[in-house]
């Protein structure tokens, strides 16, 4: 602050007004400008460290950042995974486990995999507890006798242990006395996070790591010692984990306070994005930017409410201002319960992050709508809820609300903001991911959120307890089920409507006391599982096996015990094929069945009181791609092929949960808009669904991920209706930008929905003409990949990588380039830069000594002869040359090689690759915006070109041009060769006048 800078006479300055004055008049704020920062970036510096004590790094593989465990010689038995892991293999958990496989294919990887799941548990314990200790310090003014995260309370992992389930999982009134004197202020939560999980029955507590090791501090640690430089040496793990967080500042997200430390603040959001990486450590991860998991809940949320008053009320409104226009004051908790009947699913929910935003997205909305009530049924006037930088941002009179357990409409606010949040979760939010850290993160998050708002009971110093939220996030296959979905209870016999009627019934109670239990809740997990077994025996198959089996079944019950010979011989069959059914149905409950979701029942909320499946009202999230399919899958879904990933059959899986009407979004790669294999999936969506908005998002928007991608907005259709007449809104941005405001009109236009049926693809450029020409080019050619094989350039310099591995010195000094060959070892090595359109620029003054020591030296036998050098960076044309001999190149070039049956010149090749047709193709297929002056291609892109296969005969008036160009780069009849040679590949691809006008965009 410039008036005081945060201090009077060495004391807290007493006046936050010219700070909130401050925030209210912020660019992010008042004109709504974007943030610098997304409140889910990443705390490089947080992240490497946590890393560290748990026992992880992050490494780059094939252009993904993967994490795993420390390689041998750096591990440290002190860290928490280490230490989990020996204790594991001493004991011997691992026979504790019938599926152990499932954790890895080696047993080392079982043991890994085991430990890092024990690790992520207690670190959710440490993280949140942590997020609690700075609630109660920021409700009580700075008060440091509330930090209870510290070694001076908690000296080992004995007394953590205790903290978990003697403090937090008991109520204050029922600890022990020791208990109380020593933990007498840490309020009792009533959350499962502090309750014995499953694999800590199995396995290991906290309490039985190893206390006295210690481990080295990391390198770039945020501790400092009294001169300000960073600390050295080792420490115990448990007091360094401490120290390493009271680092940070848990406690002042949304406070107007002053800190009188410099401290960075790590908020839920930041906490989501580190455990996503850590549980994505096989893959990647590519957590959602705030700005896009805000956009689709707004779009989608606020379709689904307007939609939920038009059904109710018969209206005819367009948007939320018109449902606030027409809502009786008089009956605000009759509109208030019509919003909790929002039923919102992610079926591959990750971090959760998806059913965070809608969460923030359902309480702005009921403020918008003027319908958010206090317990009293009282709206709370005057206050301002909105959703900035994918944060609940509250404000009344120029200021930002905090909360005051001592001002009574504080209290009122707080307790009204609990108890919606509460709500939500409990009534609305659903979640599903086949990774069980997924669903404790998820779980995590949103226990979170709830804390942000957590409050004082009146008249007590007792927190208001969270609600058992678990219940909705699951872990499970959503892709797998047993049991359909969709039965048709008109062919039901009356007998099984009344038992799935009065299961339907005990299950929702059973459910919702749970939801609502403060103890027992592992008996009402056991009374639920027993319900859950009930509705598998009723209900109806999609297995093909297991209906015959059952068909079989049925069959010999009723035959009774026949004596006569056809008799027997017809038993005899029966039952030897009921035998070979059953193996059948066995061996697939071994493999595809293992960790299948039953949709059919998992969620009570979406059952009609005749137990039938009545759908949610929203399907949204970034459902996994890059995943292929297992061919069993084939039977289920409309959309498989053998070529596809897995984000198809999450789409037409999402449709199929959505009632009539429900909305859908998911970001998927842009592969879906025009690829041979996704086709069935295009069909899928244009018969099943009203296409609303596709929103073509720039390339950088995920940091790692090396797909483009799409936000896809659609509305489930009732059955037999017909959509292809309406229009769907595409927005584009230029691929390159960084940063979008995706809810500014920007650059769009509505395309009819019947254009793309009737071409098969979508094409986001509103042209039919070039969308036909895209389509016949796909169906006639093959692609470059059938003839050549690509690789990417040689990263040389990298700390940690090479053979040996490398250091700063070789970093810095670079022995392995020069600007001279110094001896026979150094071959030719091009840069981006010393590649032109046809011409080589390179002057002899690059070169590179080949070896095991490069960080990423790639096969050698790429590099070797003849090839073909692409630039990553285009122009209006592709920019390519061709080498003769053994040589290398950077990362900033593309290598093609043709393959060894190939019959294509490489002169052929390289005419075709820098023609002007393939310049246009290459904007044209990928969207590529006029506005993209730098845009990149990729090694895939390249690979997805037709390429016609002609004879040597029919090559040859390309050759002849193309070495023309080579023999004289100078020559002035250049342009006019370059002229040629675009006519000619415009008749090897048969373009019409009609189509090369549409290329030449006359």
């Amino acid at each position: 602050c410039q008036r005081c800078h945060g201090t009077i006479n060495g004391h807290r300055c007493p006046d936050t007004q010219h700070i909130n004055l401050y925030k209210i008049l912020s660019p992010p704020h008042l004109l709504k400008q974007p943030f610098a920062n997304d409140s889910n970036s990443l705390n490089r510096e947080f992240y490497s460290e946590l890393l560290h004590i748990i026992g992880l790094e992050e490494t780059r593989d094939k252009g993904k950042k993967l994490i795993q465990r420390k390689p041998a010689g750096a591990r440290n038995d002190g860290s928490l995974l280490e230490n989990s892991i020996n204790i594991l293999k001493v004991r011997h958990k691992l026979d504790a486990f019938d599926n152990a496989a499932l954790s890895g294919e080696e047993e080392e990887d079982r043991y890994f995999s085991i430990a890092l799941e024990l690790c992520i548990t207690w670190l959710n314990r440490v993280l949140f507890l942590k997020l609690l200790e700075g609630r109660l310090i920021a409700y009580h003014k700075g008060d440091r006798d509330y930090a209870f995260l510290n070694s001076s309370r908690v000296s080992d992992f004995d007394e953590l242990d205790e903290l978990f389930f003697e403090v937090l999982a008991v109520r204050i009134a029922a600890r022990t006395d020791s208990v109380l004197k020593k933990f007498g202020i840490i309020p009792y939560l009533n959350s499962s996070l502090f309750e014995e999980s499953d694999l800590e029955q199995k396995t290991i507590h906290i309490s039985g790591l190893k206390g006295r090791l210690d481990m080295p501090i990391h390198g770039a640690t945020v501790l400092k010692d009294a001169t300000g430089k960073r600390r050295t040496g080792d420490k115990s793990t448990l007091h360094y984990l401490f120290e390493f967080l009271d680092a940070y500042d848990f406690a002042s997200e949304g406070n107007a306070d002053i800190q009188e430390q410099n401290k960075t603040i790590i908020n839920a959001s930041v906490l989501g994005l580190i455990f996503e990486k850590i549980n994505g450590y096989k893959d990647g991860s590519y957590f959602t930017p705030g700005f896009i998991t805000m956009y689709i809940c707004r779009e989608t949320l606020r379709r689904a409410v307007v939609r939920k008053f038009n059904e109710r009320y018969d209206w005819q409104c367009k948007d939320i201002t018109e449902v606030y226009n027409r809502i009786d004051p008089a009956k605000l908790n009759e509109a208030n319960e019509l919003v909790n009947g929002l039923k919102i699913c992610d079926p591959a929910v990750g971090s959760g992050h998806f059913l965070v935003s809608a969460l923030n997205e359902i309480i702005a909305i009921k403020s918008e709508l003027g319908i958010l009530v206090d317990k009293d049924g009282k709206r709370l006037r005057g206050y301002d809820i909105q959703i900035e930088n994918d944060e609940l941002i509250i404000t009344s009179d120029e200021s930002f609300f905090e909360y005051n357990y001592k001002d009574p409409e504080s209290q009122r606010v707080q307790e009204t903001l609990f108890h919606e949040k509460e709500s939500i979760i409990e009534n609305c939010l659903f979640g599903v991911d086949i990774n069980p850290k997924s669903v404790m993160i998820c779980r995590l998050r949103l226990w979170i959120e709830l804390l942000k708002n957590a409050y004082y009971r009146r008249g007590s110093e007792e927190l208001e307890t969270l609600p058992n939220i678990d219940i909705n996030i699951k872990c499970g296959n959503s892709l797998i089920s047993r049991f359909a979905i969709d039965e048709d209870p008109k062919k039901q016999p009356a007998e099984r409507r009344r038992q799935l009627t009065e299961l339907t019934r005990k299950y929702k109670e059973k459910v919702w006391q749970y939801k609502l239990a403060p103890s027992n809740k592992a008996i009402l997990r056991k009374e639920i599982d027993g319900l859950k077994q009930d509705f598998r025996k009723i209900a109806l198959p999609t297995d093909n096996d297991l209906l015959a089996l059952r068909k079989i079944e049925n069959e010999i019950a009723q035959m009774g015990f026949a004596f006569d010979k056809d008799g027997s011989e017809k038993r005899q069959k029966l039952l030897a094929e009921a035998e070979e059914l059953t193996l059948r149905y066995e061996e697939k409950q071994r493999t595809i069945y293992g960790n299948s979701f039953e949709w059919r029942f998992e969620f009570p909320e979406v059952l009609d009181e005749s137990g039938e499946f009545t759908g949610f009202d929203a399907i949204i999230g970034n459902p996994p791609y890059g995943v292929a399919l297992q061919k069993e899958l084939k039977p289920f879904y409309q959309t498989f092929a053998l070529r596809g990933e897995s984000y198809v059959l999450f789409s037409e899986k999402g449709l199929e949960l959505l009632r009539e009407g429900g909305q859908f979004c998911f970001i998927m790669p842009d592969t879906y808009l025009n690829l041979s294999f996704t086709a069935p999936l295009r069909s899928y969506l244009l018969n099943n669904s009203q296409l609303q908005e596709v929103v073509a998002l720039p390339a950088k928007v995920f940091e790692e991920a090396v797909v483009d991608t799409t936000l896809l907005f659609a509305v489930k259709a009732p059955a037999n209706s017909n959509f292809h007449d309406g229009l769907v809104r595409v927005k584009t941005f230029a691929k390159q930008v960084r940063e979008i405001d995706l809810e500014a009109p920007g650059r769009q236009e509505m395309v009819p929905i019947r254009q793309w049926y009737e071409q098969g693809t979508f094409s986001l450029l509103g042209n039919a003409s070039t969308a036909a020409l895209l389509d016949r080019l796909e169906r006639t050619f093959r692609k470059i990949s059938d003839v050549a094989e690509m690789c990417s350039g040689i990263k040389v310099y990298e700390v940690g990588k090479g053979k040996p591995p490398q250091t700063e010195e070789i970093r810095a000094t670079k022995p392995f380039t020069a600007a001279t060959r110094l001896n026979d070892g150094f071959l030719p090595f091009y840069d981006g830069k010393h590649v032109g359109r046809y011409r080589l620029l390179w002057q002899e003054n690059n070169w590179l000594n080949y070896g095991p020591w490069l960080a990423a030296p790639r096969n050698p036998e790429n590099f070797v002869g003849e090839k073909l050098l692409i630039r990553k960076i285009v122009g209006a044309t592709l920019i390519a040359a061709y080498v003769p001999d053994t040589s290398y190149c950077n990362t900033l070039l593309h290598v093609l090689k043709r393959k060894p049956d190939a019959t294509l010149s490489y002169h052929y090749l390289l005419g075709i690759l820098n023609s002007r047709f393939i310049g246009w193709y290459f904007r044209a297929k990928f969207q590529i915006s006029v506005e993209d002056t730098f845009p990149q291609i990729m090694i895939n892109d390249i690979q997805q070109f037709p390429i016609p296969e002609v004879s040597a005969e029919q090559q040859t008036p390309i050759i002849e041009r193309v070495q023309r160009i080579l023999a004289d780069p100078d020559s002035p009849d250049i342009p006019q060769l370059e002229a040629e040679i675009d006519r000619l590949v415009y008749d090897l691809y048969g373009l019409t006048e009609e189509e090369i006008a549409v290329v030449e965009g006359k």
